[in-house]
């Protein structure tokens, strides 16, 4: 990977994740224990990928897209964009069967592990 590649990268995640942490900062519901503000950086998060997705599929010289918007802007503010990135490519290419498995392997795990590393740091 070129140093420019990275650079996007780099710059873009950054800026994605210091997005995240002000949307964490919004007291929209004080009171509430919905976790209102992931949700508002996983679906912004979601949204921005989706356009990307798009015009980096139109216009594939244009390679930041792909870098500084989809892998490090969106990774910053969220992952679940990229799972929602794969997911849609999977509908799209009328992989029901991947994407249904992916879909219950990835929550059903990573709710395991984030409990089993919330064990064992315990």
């Amino acid at each position: 990977m070129t140093l420019y590649k990275c650079l996007l990268i780099f710059l873009g995640g950054g800026l994605g994740s210091l997005c995240r942490y002000w949307i964490s900062l919004l007291t929209i519901f004080p009171y509430s224990k919905f976790p209102i503000t992931t949700l508002i950086a996983n679906v912004s998060a979601s949204f921005i990928l989706g356009i990307c997705f798009t015009a980096y599929h139109k216009f594939p010289e244009e390679n930041w897209i792909s870098f500084f918007l989809m892998i490090g802007f969106c990774g910053g503010l969220s992952t679940f964009s990229t799972f929602s990135g794969e997911n849609m490519g999977l509908l799209i290419q009328s992989e029901f069967l991947l994407f249904g498995i992916y879909c219950i392997v990835s929550i059903v795990f990573c709710l395991s592990a984030f409990r089993i590393g919330n064990f064992v740091y315990h």
